[in-house]
């Protein structure tokens, strides 16, 4: 993929500009930037990791720290072919402006603004799956919001979830361990070289109590495509004999991946719908 557009792409993210925004001082570590900025460590880490594969952050050690600061490069190339705009429904370009080198040619740090532009955004495909239920509304809520409702679901058929952090808010991240537990999925997981537990990120968009959750994921895992977000929106509606539930979810860049978070999300739904199943009876 060509590296601006991987560039665009990793600077569409307004929390991810903010982060750039933060760096223009000089060489920052990664709690440096959670001070100045109302994300969780986890959060600001993702980012920078998406910032430094798309080349415009560069990390050094020092010590126990790792610091990390603007490449001047990406900016240089991102500016030179301005007319480009990020993909995937994007609706921001990034430009650096560089300032004029003083007197005497003293220019030791990167310094200018980042100039936001509007530009046609680009519908993403999506699927939708609905259930509805013989619970209180009340009930589904907490499913999906609760330290112990997620805990009781998530994940996929033959994987249990541990929740480590859950920050409920627009903005805010909820953290959890998935673990291979039945034989079948351990035994692919070995097979594959993958690891029984990983730990994985959810970072939420929208909490609309008892009505709509809506948050987004990072598809980091596809070999040879650059990492990019994934969003889901959650609708409960109360009807006359419990909640209509509606999921919907982006698709993801190419049929094949896309049919494959099909069969994962039904999996991981036909562990709720046996949930509740159990809770009616």
């Amino acid at each position: 993929m060509n590296t601006q557009v991987i560039g665009f792409r990793a600077l569409a993210d307004p929390a991810r500009l903010r982060i750039v925004e933060a760096m223009k001082s000089g060489e920052c570590a990664v709690g440096d930037i959670v001070e100045r900025m109302d994300i969780h460590q986890s959060g600001v880490s993702r980012h920078l990791r998406i910032l430094a594969e798309a080349g415009i952050v560069q990390m050094r050690p020092d010590g126990q720290k790792r610091l990390y600061s603007l490449r001047k490069e990406a900016f240089d190339q991102l500016e030179a072919c301005g007319g480009i705009s990020p993909p995937l429904g994007g609706a921001a370009r990034s430009i650096w402006r560089r300032p004029r080198t003083k007197p005497g040619g003293c220019k030791d740090r990167l310094s200018g603004e980042i100039v936001m532009t509007t530009a046609p955004a680009i519908a993403r495909a999506q699927f939708s799956i609905q259930r509805t239920y013989a619970a209180s509304i009340d009930e589904a809520w907490a499913l999906w919001t609760t330290k112990s409702g997620i805990e009781s679901w998530w994940g996929p058929e033959g994987f249990d979830v541990t929740v480590t952090s859950l920050d409920l808010r627009p903005g805010g991240d909820l953290i959890y361990l998935m673990t291979a537990v039945a034989p079948e999925q351990v035994a692919f997981m070995k097979r594959a070289g993958m690891p029984l537990t990983s730990e994985c990120n959810v970072t939420y968009i929208e909490v609309s109590p008892l009505s709509r959750l809506a948050y987004k994921t990072l598809a980091d895992f596809v070999h040879g495509v650059a990492p990019y977000e994934v969003a889901t929106v959650v609708e409960l509606k109360a009807t006359a004999d419990g909640v209509k539930l509606t999921v919907t979810f982006d698709a993801m860049h190419d049929d094949v991946w896309t049919e494959r978070a099909r069969i994962g999300h039904e999996s991981q739904m036909r562990k709720l719908d046996a949930l509740l199943a159990a809770h009616g009876s």
